[in-house]
């Protein structure tokens, strides 16, 4: 299947696996009856490979879990943003969450953030958090990656729950 939706052939399929076959991020499942003689194997993706973290940062709540690499929540906290009082006490309530989980999962390989301000995605920033003052062009994702020296992904909120609303994601 992968070779029929890759435009590749199965020897060309059959290539890649095998070196990735004995390492973390695959495994292989049962066998599947085949027509052209080769034994088909499923594959899956290891949920051991890494953990991530997802950080929510909304007017009235802060969310951050701690996901395997499939999305099973490990960890989940929610509390008050506590807006009013501005971009660095809510940078603030982030970062002591986020350090107690990251020492309480060290394999953490990424941080996702979800914010409900206008982002520019490409460059990773807050143009605008509308009616709440002090986010005007915050370079949120080179802050965090700076500080926790993780990659990160900054993303609009609503495009962030797209894959839940839809069911792409259980």
């Amino acid at each position: 299947r992968l070779g029929r939706t890759g435009g590749s052939g199965a020897q060309l399929c059959e290539r890649h696996r095998r070196p990735s076959f004995g390492s973390r991020t695959y495994f292989g499942g049962g066998g599947v009856p085949s027509k052209s003689g080769r034994r088909r194997v499923l594959l899956g993706i290891n949920p051991g490979i890494a953990q991530l973290v997802g950080i929510d940062i909304g007017r009235r709540n802060l969310r951050i879990a701690v996901t395997d690499f499939a999305g099973k929540i490990l960890d989940y906290t929610s509390f008050a943003s506590e807006t009013s009082k501005g971009r660095d006490h809510v940078l603030g309530l982030v970062d002591g969450a986020l350090r107690r989980l990251l020492s309480q999962y060290p394999e953490v390989a990424a941080i996702g953030i979800s914010h409900s301000g206008v982002i520019n995605r490409q460059a990773g920033k807050v143009l605008l958090f509308p009616q709440i003052s002090g986010w005007e062009e915050t370079p949120i994702k080179k802050m965090f990656e700076e500080q926790y020296k993780l990659p990160t992904v900054v993303e609009d909120a609503v495009r962030a729950m797209a894959p839940w609303s839809t069911g792409l994601v259980m």
